[in-house]
């Protein structure tokens, strides 16, 4: 027969067809009943460089429970990974072992096709313009022998090494595949090492080349079926864990498209309070809108942090928890010494708290959170009454100087602690950067506000001091003018 087989009856697909590169399987009919058996069947792309060998796309045998016969047991169906038939208009063909089946009846071995040859075939060419995709960085995971390997070698060069393994398997270009050198130990598997490598956007638009998620997907499936593909016969490519899939930096926008746009809202709704406030009572303390909503996000996001992301890192746990408990016991004991001070001396605030039961505890809650919040009582907001409870000025120095001390023993803490948290992974991701974002905008806003205060004192004060002085010296110019009309 055309095969060279005479029990080969057909193929598909047929020789010399050209075919589909997302084609999901390809079939033997055999002339007499089969059943599996332990040699392989495996398909090779042609190397269009006659000095260069044929490329493995996938081998297995027969047994290795992905091929199977037929309902009829004459017909082999033989599955296709998505990273096989990847170029298109690009040569293939298909070896099939002697052994890879045998007869159902006699339970003879029967011959393959030994020669490359023989069932050859074609992808279709690409007919429609390749969308274009950003860079894209993946991360994937060393098995225990090549975590060891990795420790023992310059790791430059194990990295350069793997890369043009990455490249000659693929293929592509060396020049589409690169790395930053990050790794760290795989937190779940603590002998495991965890690698990074970007896959670069298309830069030339003259030559048809596969996009970088394209070139992703196709990495991804031969890392999974790293035994079956040319990966697990080269020096370095053999090393990575099959068991951990290679996986993709988020994209934030994508995935978190929905909070952005809550936030954006809840932004412009501040920005419109803020001029409401500012249009119903100028003179008031508007700014507490924004202070009060830096301070709870800040918490928000921390607290995120500590319940779904700290346990990433164990050796960040404890300090982590220490510095976001402290906080809140410190401002905590802060707000119950200014309430029972107010409530002592200051008659306002006693009454205040009398009528409002629900709003002081509310607001006690929240001080816990940061001191600072407890401004929001004597910022007059809106002109309304509720926002213009009298607070005595051991109260206010109170909530200054809490406020300076929480920058010390949160804000700084925690983005140090963010710093530690960025070199101990290697994804890190949307919760971690609010944190260390906001606690940045936590720390400058407070930084800012103490300084417009103390400068606003010093004017205040400089004031005073010279109103006394210009009266001193009204009062000795008085004293004069009496002793001159006395003498006279």
């Amino acid at each position: 027969t055309e095969y060279g087989c005479p029990v080969i009856e057909t193929t598909k697909p047929a020789i010399n067809e050209v075919v589909d590169p997302l084609i999901k399987e390809i079939m033997i009919k055999y002339t007499i009943p089969v059943k599996l058996s332990t040699a392989n069947v495996s398909i090779f792309q042609q190397s269009d460089d006659p000095s260069k060998p044929d490329l493995l796309r996938q081998t297995f045998s027969g047994d290795h429970k992905l091929c199977t016969v037929g309902s009829d047991n004459y017909t082999v169906h033989i599955p296709i990974f998505e990273s096989t038939f990847s170029q298109p208009n690009s040569s293939y063909y298909v070896l099939v072992d002697n052994n890879f089946v045998i007869s159902q009846e006699r339970d003879e071995p029967l011959i393959g096709i030994i020669k490359k040859n023989i069932w050859t075939f074609s992808t279709e060419p690409l007919n429609t313009p390749v969308q274009h995709s950003n860079s894209v960085t993946g991360l994937l995971r060393l098995n225990e022998e090549g975590s060891l390997k990795f420790l023992q070698t310059n790791h430059s060069v194990f990295f350069k090494s793997m890369i043009r393994e990455f490249s000659k398997t693929i293929p592509v270009t060396e020049q589409r595949i690169s790395t930053s050198g990050i790794w760290k130990y795989d937190t779940t598997s603590p002998k495991k090492i965890l690698l990074t490598f970007k896959i670069n956007e298309a830069k030339d638009d003259h030559i048809i080349e596969p996009n970088s998620q394209t070139i992703f997907e196709i990495l991804r499936t031969l890392i999974k079926q790293k035994r079956f593909t040319a990966l697990s016969s080269n020096e370095y490519t053999s090393l990575i864990d099959e068991s951990a899939p290679f996986i993709m930096t988020r994209n934030y926008f994508e995935e978190y498209r929905s909070l952005i746009i809550i936030f954006i809202v809840g932004l412009v709704v501040l920005i419109i309070l803020y001029i409401l406030a500012r249009l119903k009572n100028p003179e008031a303390k508007n700014s507490v809108i924004f202070d009060t909503w830096f301070i709870i996000q800040d918490f928000a996001v921390d607290l995120a942090f500590v319940l779904l992301k700290v346990n990433n890192t164990p050796h960040l746990k404890i300090p982590t928890m220490i510095f976001f408990i402290l906080p809140i016991v410190i401002n905590i004991l802060f707000a119950i010494n200014i309430f029972v001070s107010e409530m002592a001396t200051n008659p306002s605030f006693s009454k205040w708290v009398k009528e409002s039961l629900a709003l002081s505890s509310m607001c006690t809650l929240f001080s816990a959170i940061d001191i600072q919040i407890l401004n929001t009582l004597s910022s007059d907001l809106f002109g309304l009454k509720i926002f213009s409870i009298p607070l005595t000025q051991r109260s206010k120095k109170i909530m200054l100087w809490g406020s300076i001390i929480n920058i010390f023993i949160e804000d700084v803490p925690q983005i140090i602690i963010q710093g530690l948290y960025y070199n101990s992974v290697i994804t890190y991701d949307l919760i971690p950067s609010l944190a260390i974002a906001s606690g940045g905008l936590v720390i400058l806003n407070k930084l800012i506000l103490r300084s417009y205060h103390a400068l606003i004192r010093w004017n205040h004060r400089r004031d005073k001091i010279e109103e006394y002085n210009k009266n001193r010296r009204l009062s000795a110019a008085s004293i004069r003018s009496i002793r001159s009309n006395v003498g006279n």
